[in-house]
């Protein structure tokens, strides 16, 4: 995760929950029942932007001192209800492979 984490600048909504989020995690990851739902939508951090309301209502809960449990409660539910990221509309690994368009119009047929 961390490949991915260097893309997001410091001072970003999205990198202070990661990074609580992934604190959080690696404290509880040696517990009896790791939370791999959490570790799911932590990867999710870098594959798409956050949506602008989620933004700033963590941007809120952060000013506010929030826990980490807490945080990952909100985390997880804005991400079960889909509120928390903007997915393109295309979803499957077919749709996301680039075609090369010629310049001059030609269409290989």
């Amino acid at each position: 995760m961390d490949a991915g984490k260097s893309l997001l600048t410091k001072r970003s909504v999205a990198y202070k929950v990661l990074n609580r989020l992934e604190k959080y995690y690696a404290k509880t990851a040696n517990g009896m029942f790791p939370d791999d739902e959490l570790k799911t939508a932590l990867a999710f951090v870098h594959k798409y932007h956050m949506k602008e309301s989620a933004r700033d209502v963590f941007l809120r809960q952060l000013k506010c001192a929030i826990g980490d449990e807490d945080l990952r409660e909100l985390f997880m539910r804005y991400f079960k209800e889909d509120k928390l990221f903007i997915k393109p509309e295309f979803e499957s690994e077919g749709d996301m492979i680039p075609t090369l368009i010629c310049s001059l119009g030609l269409v290989n047929s």
